[in-house]
């Protein structure tokens, strides 16, 4: 569920949606993660998309 400004919103896992945005969620691209700072690198990463 999505909450936004004190209304739930049934959203499924990958892609959400309100008025006229859209949020998905994908894994972070492999080519990103060496460019990241060694203690970054352990942390599990998300990739959020906004599309208007």
């Amino acid at each position: 569920m999505l909450e936004w400004r004190e209304q739930l919103y049934s959203q499924d896992l990958v892609q959400a949606s309100y008025e006229y945005l859209y949020l998905t969620r994908s894994p972070l691209p492999n080519f990103v993660l060496p460019q990241l700072p060694a203690d970054f690198k352990e942390q599990s990463w998300q990739r959020i998309s906004v599309r208007w």
